[in-house]
């Protein structure tokens, strides 16, 4: 392979990407598209290792340059709503849907992906509608019935969500989903139990489903299973490391606990993902106000009082720090 010959970099790092090697892949990769710039199975083979090491962003610069030049690919439509989906730029990720659609009208996971969407930002009606759309194309399609029980419960019609959730696991036993949004709807009804066992099911399909761990530990802190909980925070910690939430929980535990270095540590990892959390600049106050570090814990107030201006326990816990700082002295 000489130097500047950038479809063999561009071969290489393809089948290095096949093979698992996504780091070494993504060097050629872009060693091809140094020499040319302008390559595009180049360009599409670095976005798809970029998105296996989780770097969205770059990952969507490349599709979005492929996208430019040949405009009319429902399939890159389809990838660059679901990154920006991942992303949480909801509105742009439904406008990419809704044209892959227009290209491709038979999509049914499309369908289903625009109805979850469009759930997430209330448009309950127009969810409903990608829905049917999709099971007009495919009756037993497992997802499509999936957001029909997503959009039911959100609106407090529950016995029509349990229906639509069981539609979906009869058409799809392993559909992991199905059953974490289960035990969210069995949450809001107040069914811990019932949710307990929905979050178990689905990790048992999927070990790895990160949501699921953080729900089951949630549910069972709820339950007062505190030591349980704890390690499907951790496993949300081992599969995600970004995972401010879970650090949170953890941090909270902790310090119930007394386990104060350990606290101190979720709540400072928590901080460096998501220096503007909420949460976690007012639970570490509440640890450091605990262990008598009352100029830290007034910063960590003030961060979280700037966060939510109205937040009357943050108000609170500043009453309460300005009494134990006078007393002191």
């Amino acid at each position: 392979m000489t130097a500047e010959n950038y479809v063999a970099h561009n071969n290489l790092g393809a089948a290095l990407a096949d093979s698992g090697n996504h780091y070494e892949a993504i060097n050629h990769l872009r060693e091809s598209l140094r020499i040319d710039p302008n390559y595009i199975m180049a360009h599409h083979n670095l976005a798809r290792s970029l998105l296996v090491i989780g770097e969205r962003r770059e990952a969507l610069r490349h599709y979005t340059w492929i996208l430019s030049h040949v405009p009319n690919d429902p399939r890159l439509h389809e990838l660059i709503g679901n990154i920006l989906a991942d992303l949480g730029e909801v509105e742009k990720a439904i406008n990419h849907l809704l044209e892959a659609n227009q290209l491709d009208p038979t999509n049914v996971d499309n369908h289903s992906q625009l109805g979850e969407l469009y759930a997430q930002i209330g448009k309950y009606r127009e969810g409903q509608n990608q829905c049917m759309l999709a099971l007009k194309i495919e009756p037993n399609n497992s997802e499509a019935h999936r957001v029909l029980g997503i959009i039911a419960g959100r609106q407090q019609m529950y016995d029509e969500a349990l229906k639509e959730f069981s539609e979906a696991i009869r058409f799809d036993t392993a559909n992991a989903n199905a059953y974490n949004d289960l035990g969210i709807l069995y949450d809001r009804m107040g069914k811990n139990e019932k949710a307990i066992e929905m979050y178990r099911i689905a990790i048992r399909t999927n070990p790895h489903y990160i949501n699921a761990q953080f729900n089951l530990g949630n549910a069972l802190a709820k339950n007062g299973q505190l030591e349980e909980a704890s390690l499907h925070w951790l496993r949300v910690i081992e599969l995600e490391t970004s995972s401010v939430d879970a650090r949170v929980n953890l941090g909270r535990l902790y310090t119930m606990q007394g386990k104060h270095i350990e606290a101190i540590q979720q709540f400072t990892e928590a901080l460096h993902v998501d220096p503007n959390n909420f949460q976690a600049h007012y639970n570490y106050g509440n640890l450091l106000t605990q262990l008598g570090k009352f100029p830290e814990a007034e910063q960590h107030y003030t961060e979280a009082i700037r966060l939510a201006p109205t937040s009357i326990a943050v108000q609170a816990a500043l009453q309460q720090l300005s009494i134990r700082k006078n007393q002191k002295k």
